[in-house]
């Protein structure tokens, strides 16, 4: 249950239950201009963590169409087992635009790599 199945050479299997395994999305779009240096803060964090690169996916949200569809909260947003790292929360509703955040009392559009440290370092 909650197991798929990866195919390898003669008839044999491997099971992966992708509810255990820690998996995060980073969805982006291609004008971003702090998508770039966001997507390296986690790419770095996550191999302090010892986290590997197959449990990272990454989404380019090309339109308001799949922005909405995708419940998208803004360019560039970091997702962890479904939930926004930022909030917490599942998204809802949608935005197509840079996102803005605020870290110790300061706007920035990248999110840093204490954030996602200690994001990231609870779900070990």
């Amino acid at each position: 249950k909650g197991c798929k199945k990866e195919s390898y050479p003669e008839g044999m299997y491997l099971c992966i239950n992708y509810r255990l395994m820690l998996m995060i999305e980073f969805q982006f779009f291609a004008d971003c201009p702090h998508a770039g240096e966001t997507l390296q803060n986690l790419r770095d964090v996550m191999s302090e963590l010892g986290i590997t690169g197959d449990q990272l996916i990454i989404l380019e949200v090309p339109d308001i169409a799949t922005s909405r569809r995708m419940q998208f909260q803004g360019s560039p947003t970091i997702l962890v087992k479904g939930k926004d790292i930022y909030t917490g929360e599942k998204p809802t509703g949608f935005n197509y635009s840079c996102r803005l955040y605020e870290f110790d009392g300061e706007k920035t559009e990248a999110i840093p790599k204490y954030f996602i440290r200690d994001k990231l370092a609870g779900y070990k």
